[in-house]
């Protein structure tokens, strides 16, 4: 991703985990919702983003591809909304609830593949501002981001009329009891997903950033939490909350000996 700014000259290194910036339309630019766009996927982000743009009265001034680099660029340019797709990476509920803390103004907005009940729990936890769905047509998502920038909280539709008043604001009908994932960390769940996936605690590790270590740990506490002794068991688990993709077994991560290669 290009990084916002001049690349500083010399032997310097380029920063290649940056936001980009993106030109503003300065045509009556103060009335337009600004929006920073989260999104993993290089051809789904330049798409929604182009989408994005083509509705009046709205503009992406930012895009990013890490969840680092989308709270850098949240409080950089504190747009009205931040859009933060999924996509499988539990830790953007954390920046949601964080970007939210820190700035209360800014509306943060959850874009998931499709509805699932453990995400939106999520997202209610965290208090953000809607939930939406890849499955919805886009007129839909580009009618809830309006509706956001003026204060409303939304929701794809088959969510919206399975929410209940409670007493922390809405919860899910049906949703009396705590899922399973309720007790793990963010960090537990993204350890969680990428073991289902076929990682192994070494390549968790390194795709996460973090120790050998530190990454066996949060299994072991995990594992405890869930009261499961089986890595199959924890993968039957994330398949049945959504977490990885249901109906077969756990993808290796490509280019296997390559990655452990690298890491050994």
């Amino acid at each position: 991703m290009e990084a916002n700014g001049n690349a500083q000259s010399g032997a310097a290194e380029t920063d290649t985990h940056a936001y980009a910036s993106r030109p503003l339309d300065t045509t009556e630019n103060a009335s337009r919702i600004r929006i920073l766009l989260l999104e993993h996927q290089s051809l789904v982000q330049t798409a929604l983003a182009t989408l994005i743009d083509a509705v009046e009265g709205m503009q992406v001034v930012a895009t990013a591809d890490t969840v680092a680099d989308a709270e850098r660029a949240a409080e950089s340019l504190r747009p009205d909304i931040v859009l933060l797709s999924i996509a499988g990476e539990w830790s953007v509920f954390g920046a949601a609830g964080r970007i939210g803390e820190q700035f209360p103004d800014i509306k943060v907005i959850l874009l998931d593949e499709r509805s699932l009940d453990s995400n939106v729990r999520e997202a209610l936890r965290v208090r953000a501002a809607g939930y939406l769905t890849k499955e919805q047509p886009f007129h839909e998502i580009a009618t809830a981001l309006r509706r956001a920038a003026h204060g409303e909280r939304v929701f794809a539709p088959d969510i919206g009329a399975r929410l209940l008043p409670s007493a922390d604001g809405v919860r899910l009908a049906r949703d009396t009891s705590p899922g399973p994932l309720e007790s793990l960390t963010p960090r537990e769940i993204d350890v969680l997903i990428h073991l289902a996936r076929g990682y192994t605690v070494k390549q968790c590790a390194k795709a996460l950033g973090i120790g050998t270590s530190t990454a066996g740990n949060h299994k072991s506490r995990m594992m405890k939490k869930l009261r499961i002794h089986k890595t199959v068991d924890l993968t039957r688990l994330a398949m049945r909350e959504g977490l990885v993709a249901e109906g077969r077994g756990p993808v290796q991560p490509p280019h296997a000996r390559e990655f452990d290669a690298a890491i050994s």
